[in-house]
């Protein structure tokens, strides 16, 4: 819900680890194209 909300108001959206693709909401969290951080948090600044 809340990638939903940042997305809609064009909001950069990070996600610290890889989703998997078998997961049920994969499609959704790609559509969002967010910046994937593969758990590298200096990746931030």
């Amino acid at each position: 819900m809340e990638m939903a909300i940042a997305f809609e108001h064009g909001k950069k959206i990070f996600i610290l680890n890889a989703v998997d693709e078998s997961a049920p909401y994969y499609e959704e969290i790609v559509a969002t194209n967010p910046a994937i951080l593969e758990g590298a948090l200096e990746k931030l600044s």
